[in-house]
């Protein structure tokens, strides 16, 4: 399983980690590949999975953030190989948003909150700036009902002065790979 941006590194590099038969972490490709996890506790806590590439001299890639966010996994896999493994891929830096306060929320917390809402087809949680955020539901009608449920758990992890907006679209427009963003932030990451 390749945990690489699909539009950056690993188009570039190939595939940076993959799954063995003991399915107890992704395998980093150490002959191609030095890999790091940008955190104070790796092992713990999620950070951004930075990559060196050791086998195009033409365009190397040092340090690259790869826009995953990982933890790693410590000791031999069962299967006996002894590269580094990657515990989990926690999901993507860009999926993750930051409030005026300072913090992260993470996209697959959207996921949550409108999983088994009736007519429900798509939803994008954008964040407009530190204040301003807007929900983007495409659904068969209004779901007022539903709407105070997700209004409560949204607002529960925003800052206090956070503006929500909810908005029912047509459609979600697909980004230039064909894929959707449960979350969008519109402010530098950083």
């Amino acid at each position: 399983e390749d945990v690489a941006d699909p539009e950056g590194a690993g188009a570039e590099a190939g595939a940076i980690a993959a799954e063995c038969e003991a399915h107890q972490g992704l395998h980093i490709n150490e002959t191609d590949f030095v890999a790091e996890i940008d955190s104070p506790d790796p092992d713990r806590d999620a950070g951004p999975l930075l990559i060196t590439y050791l086998a195009n001299r033409a365009m190397p890639l040092i340090r690259y953030n790869t826009g995953d966010l990982a933890t790693w996994s410590r000791g031999t896999c069962p299967c006996g190989r002894t590269t580094l493994r990657l515990a989990r891929v926690v999901g993507r830096q860009s999926d993750t948003l930051r409030t005026a306060s300072g913090s992260l929320i993470h996209g697959e917390y959207f996921t949550h909150v409108l999983y088994g809402s009736t007519g429900v087809r798509e939803f994008q949680f954008v964040q407009e700036d530190l204040v301003h955020y807007r929900l983007l539901v495409v659904a068969e009608k209004q779901r007022p009902d539903e709407e105070q449920h997700w209004r409560k758990k949204i607002e529960s992890v925003l800052d206090p002065a956070a503006v929500l907006t909810i908005e029912y679209v047509k459609e979600i427009p697909a980004l230039s790979s064909g894929k959707r963003r449960f979350t969008l932030s519109k402010i530098a990451q950083g």
